[in-house]
């Protein structure tokens, strides 16, 4: 029996210009396969962005494999 293995989904997230807007770019290996845009209902700063984004990236990976 022969087992396919698939590449693990990594997720890089962006704070757009607006800073309410967050960009979702999904990769498998060194192909990306899909972009996604979140609006946020408040501006946020780079700051407060860098702060939660690996979190954020982490919950897309899990959700959107």
């Amino acid at each position: 029996m022969q087992m396919t293995v698939t590449p693990m989904i990594d997720v890089e997230a962006y704070l757009c210009e607006d800073s309410r807007t967050v960009m979702l770019s999904r990769y498998r290996g060194d192909e990306q396969i899909s972009t996604e845009y979140q609006s946020l209902p408040l501006p946020i700063t780079e700051e407060v962005f860098e702060t939660i984004k690996s979190e954020w990236e982490h919950a897309w990976e899990e959700t959107r494999a």
